[in-house]
């Protein structure tokens, strides 16, 4: 996969450079990967985070992509799902400002075979909406040794578990994480309720509506109170189930047999396999 020859001032296919782009061998690290009806799909930090389509047989490019998917930086956090659909949903951090990719968004639902953006519209007929998402680390995860490790490399959602790999700002080691969805769903409920009764403010400053909470305790609280809009300080605290002394950046996991198996990718390349009996 890499090295190969790329710069943030080119285009995918490095056909238009600007006048100082810096060609180089780049290491191609991955952010998306998964298995298709229609081979390996895997994008990267290169070519400005286009996607390939290889053959489960021999890892040879099936099809090329066009379309800037994944973000563009080796630092950046990136989580995607398909779904029974093909649909492919990927949500990042701030990438690279490049000419040549439009501005990434935070959270995109995107369909295959060429992953645009769903209802993305059109420059001639339609207006685009923009909105820098602004991020607060509100998961940690704590080493036994009471160290905190607040910045997430990585997560999956098995069965009611959220499995997460955390590291800190040395980036020398990771933690992995296990939170119940139960407890991160009553949470959101609580923040929502709060501002149901009119107690504090919305919370959603970082796209200008950092408003009072208004009254609104005559309405039942059900799954449709969530179109409120509502924001908050999500608490969420655990103690480290495993330690490392390398970066965890990719997480994969199943159930097997009552048996967790996680699979580990490291920041040299490593494939690491760990496994636990399910409590």
């Amino acid at each position: 996969m890499g090295p190969q020859l790329s710069s943030d001032l080119c285009n995918y296919d490095l056909s238009s450079c600007l006048s100082n782009a810096n060609l180089s061998p780049s290491d191609y690290i991955s952010k998306i990967l998964h298995l298709t009806k229609d081979g390996i799909l895997i994008c990267g930090t290169i070519r400005q985070g286009v996607c390939q389509i290889r053959s489960y047989h021999d890892l040879s490019v099936i099809r090329n992509g066009s379309v800037p998917v994944s973000p563009n930086s080796v630092s950046a956090s990136c989580v995607s799902l398909i779904d029974s659909e093909g649909m492919l949903f990927v949500a990042s951090t701030y990438a690279v400002d490049t000419p040549y990719r439009e501005s990434f968004p935070a959270i995109s639902s995107r369909s295959p075979p060429d992953y645009y953006i769903i209802n993305s519209g059109s420059i001639e007929g339609e207006a685009a909406v923009h909105i820098r998402a602004e991020y607060r680390q509100q998961f940690h995860c704590r080493g036994t040794d009471n160290r905190n490790f607040n910045i997430i490399t990585s997560a999956v959602l098995m069965d009611d578990l959220l499995i997460t790999a955390f590291t800190n700002n040395d980036r020398k080691e990771s933690v992995m994480c296990l939170y119940s969805m139960q407890k991160i769903t009553l949470t959101f409920w609580y923040n929502i309720d709060r501002c149901r009764i009119g107690s504090d403010t919305t919370r959603l400053a970082h796209i200008g509506r950092d408003n009072k909470c208004v009254n609104k305790s005559q309405i039942a609280l059900n799954e449709d109170t969530c179109a409120m809009g509502v924001g908050s300080h999500i608490e969420c605290d655990q103690i480290a189930a495993y330690r490392v002394d390398f970066q965890i950046n990719s997480l994969a996991a199943i159930t097997i047999n009552e048996i967790m198996l996680g699979i580990l990718g490291t920041n040299d390349g490593r494939i690491i396999q760990v496994w636990e009996k399910k409590a």
